[in-house]
């Protein structure tokens, strides 16, 4: 049986707040593993540095294991010379 209209009309507000609650309860709860996240690296790194084998084990980026930064050339360019 399908229901009217107007009883859909009637439940779309509840639901769009329903399913506000849920998405700000999902937020809050990402952040707080975040931040729980965050500070797990931050302990291993200053327990066993941040070239560690720990460090990388628990989801950080070795230093050594990081991009070095490259050189840029001259600003102008290069043009070739006639």
């Amino acid at each position: 049986m399908r229901e009217r209209p107007q009883v859909i009309a009637e439940k779309k507000p509840i639901a769009a707040a329903q399913m506000d609650d849920s998405s700000n309860r999902f937020d809050a709860q990402n952040d707080l593993l975040s931040d729980w996240n965050r500070r797990v690296l931050s302990a291993v790194e200053a327990q066993f540095g941040p070239d560690s084998s720990e460090y990388e084990m628990v989801g950080g980026t070795r230093k050594s294991e990081r991009k070095k930064p490259s050189k840029k050339g001259p600003v102008g360019g290069s043009t070739p010379k006639a």
